[in-house]
């Protein structure tokens, strides 16, 4: 493995940390939902699911709006740890950067959170389905079945965390990527956490050089830039042209 250093790209988690908590606060209150209901009779069933289509409706307006909000911090963190290295990489390179639109990648990253954030309720109503259909055909008992339907908050946050996680880190290494081609680079330095829950396969990448406009395939068969795959904490050194 290359001897490590400090990754100048590299950025804080505060963005994905901060968008998690909004997001597993919907958690809550679909277990409110869920828990104020009962799931075992189709009446309750039914009336729990029409209670999660209404959040649903409720929710839109607010998943767009936070959307846009985090795609801004993740527009602003990215440009900064640019600016930074902006000793580095010269004035026309900086104003090129400055300049070099981000519009698409944000607008993605915007339907795809309201996609995220809307399905939230719809998928907790989906598994309380399931699992209710479980207890009539006699799959598990009842007691059993209302204890896994109550963890449904529970199971929420925890895929709300994930999302987060993911998304954040996705948007912020297309961004860099996106930056780093428009001012003439080809390569980066793959970069981990350097921590346990780093994956082998990625551990295995390391201070591997590699080419911006292919995304290597990693020992686990997985095709991806560094921050671009579920829960990757990885990131691009970006190796800036001499011009």
């Amino acid at each position: 493995m290359a001897k490590y250093r400090h990754n100048p790209f590299d950025k804080s988690d505060w963005i994905a940390e901060k968008y998690a908590r909004q997001l597993r606060q919907l958690g809550t209150e679909i277990q409110r939902i869920v828990k104020s209901h009962d799931p075992l009779t189709i009446s309750g069933l039914e009336a729990m699911q029409r209670a999660l289509d209404s959040y649903t409706d409720i929710l839109k307006p607010w998943a767009i709006r936070t959307a846009k909000n985090v795609a801004e911090k993740i527009d602003i963190q990215d440009y900064a740890t640019w600016n930074k290295r902006s000793v580095d990489i010269g004035r026309n390179l900086k104003d090129v950067i400055k300049a070099t639109p981000a519009g698409e990648q944000m607008r993605d990253f915007v339907e795809r959170q309201v996609h995220y954030i809307t399905s939230l309720p719809r998928d907790a109503g989906i598994r309380a389905q399931a699992l209710a259909i479980e207890a009539r055909t006699g799959g598990k008992r009842p007691d059993e079945v209302m204890k896994e339907i109550y963890r449904t908050g529970e199971v929420t946050r925890s895929r709300a965390t994930l999302i987060a996680r993911t998304e954040v880190a996705r948007a912020g290494s297309v961004l860099t990527q996106t930056r780093a081609q428009a001012i003439g680079a080809t390569h980066y330095i793959w970069r981990t956490s350097r921590d346990k829950s780093v994956r082998h396969s990625h551990a295995q990448m390391e201070g591997v050089v590699c080419e911006l406009d292919h995304a290597p395939t990693l020992s686990d068969g997985t095709t991806t830039h560094p921050g671009q795959i579920y829960n990757c904490r990885c990131s691009m050194e970006i190796i800036v042209p001499d011009l």
